[in-house]
């Protein structure tokens, strides 16, 4: 299902670049030197489309394109087919059934037809479509290679969140348990060496006592791994740290990726637990697996049975007396945690929405939670960071954070 999903998404992307190509071919017809329009727009197009095709149909080329090319071409290809291309195949779409509604009327009331022009109005009225045509053909991929280039100015940029959560029944060695909570640096393409240099910077400026990562540690290539281990051996919390897996981590090999972290030294629980003693209080941080427990080579994908297995197996392994907090990458989890003593979730994997206009957020499709904090009846909370690297090169409305939780009783 998931695969007919995604080919489904992808040959989406790819029918709407091809009709827009087709659109602003035929515009063109109307404009000064119309061959030099065409060309211009088959070039953008054509590569927009082959190089998506070249990636979908090689791992190889798709690796060696990622890290060859240069990155505002690599975010304006991102930009072009999922911010424009699939959308501009559902507008044509509504149009064209619009169209075919309108016309539908006309046959059955048959209007007479309007008076023509004054011939007086031709010359002004050609020069105007002229130039709205133009900006029709232009408009697309000037905006594209606009935010292409505003991708790649704010990829070293984040902001550190400040909150102080409210624990019911907190144990009292616990007030003002500073934690910092990373997610979703996504070492790759999108996420330098000089983001990287300042996630580890900025975090131990905070002087946390505990560090908790929620997944996502590198974007897909196992390569990326020695960079965030690098990363993880320079933070300094004065109690400890723990991990858990995302999806990311896992799409080129989930026994690479937990190996290599585990035999780093790590805690990484994978439907397990890691304890830590803070003033006599022992806190124990949990960790979900990500996927089905028969998922054991490639990330296939996590279903809401497989979060809540993972879940019922975590939360039966809770020590007595044990503060646990539960480390998930996906913020579905905290559906799943029931009557549990959990108090404290923390979880990324949405990126705050990536893309959010205002109350406006297309990711509340797909996710129950998306930023921030969340709070249950029964007094457990959630909180969702927005991550601080990028898969999607551009954010707009859900800025990369690292998460400075406080800790008071309540």
């Amino acid at each position: 299902m998931r695969s007919i999903i995604f080919f489904s998404i992808l040959g989406g992307m790819l029918v709407g670049n091809l009709l827009w190509w087709r659109r602003a071919y035929r515009l063109a017809r109307s404009l000064p030197k119309p061959l030099a329009w065409r060309t211009a727009i088959a070039f953008w197009s054509g590569t927009m489309f082959l190089i998506v095709v070249m990636v979908v149909l090689s791992r190889g080329i798709s690796d060696r394109f990622i890290n060859w090319a240069p990155s505002w071409l690599v975010a304006a290809v991102y930009i072009w087919h999922v911010l424009f291309a699939l959308e501009w195949l559902v507008w044509r779409g509504i149009v064209n059934l619009v169209k075919l509604a309108a016309a539908g009327v006309r046959r059955v009331f048959s209007p007479r037809p309007l008076a023509e022009s004054p011939a007086s109005a031709d010359l002004t009225l050609s020069s105007r479509r002229q130039f709205l045509t133009a900006a029709a053909v232009v408009a697309p991929p000037a905006l594209v290679t606009l935010a292409a280039w505003r991708a790649v100015s704010q990829f070293d940029e984040f902001r550190t969140r400040s909150v102080s959560l409210l624990i019911p029944n907190l144990p009292p060695a616990l007030e003002g348990l500073r934690i910092a909570h990373v997610s979703d640096i996504h070492i790759g393409k999108f996420s330098d060496d000089a983001l990287l240099r300042a996630v580890v910077e900025k975090t131990n400026a905070l002087k946390p006592d505990l560090i908790c990562y929620t997944g996502d540690l590198i974007d897909y290539d196992l390569a990326d791994i020695p960079a965030g281990l690098a990363a993880l051996r320079k933070w300094d919390p004065r109690f400890g740290l723990c991990l858990c897996e995302g999806n990311h981590d896992l799409m080129t090999s989930r026994p690479g990726f937990e190996d290599q972290v585990t035999r780093a030294g790590f805690p990484m629980p994978i439907n397990g637990s890691h304890s830590v003693t803070v003033r006599g209080q022992e806190i124990q941080l949990l960790g979900l697996r990500w996927g089905g427990a028969d998922q054991r080579d490639q990330n296939i994908g996590n279903s809401d049975e497989d979060i809540a297995s993972s879940v019922r197996d975590v939360v039966r392994q809770i020590n007595p007396g044990a503060f646990p907090i539960l480390l998930a990458h996906h913020p579905h989890a905290f559906d799943y945690i029931g009557d549990a003593n959990v108090p404290l979730t923390l979880a990324g994997h949405t990126h705050g929405g990536q893309i959010v206009f205002g109350p406006i957020a297309p990711a509340a499709l797909r996710f129950r939670y998306i930023s921030g904090l969340y709070r249950h009846p029964n007094g457990r909370q959630l909180f969702v960071s927005n991550g601080v690297g990028n898969w999607f090169p551009l954010r707009i409305g859900a800025p990369a954070e690292i998460v400075d939780i406080t800790l008071r009783g309540a």
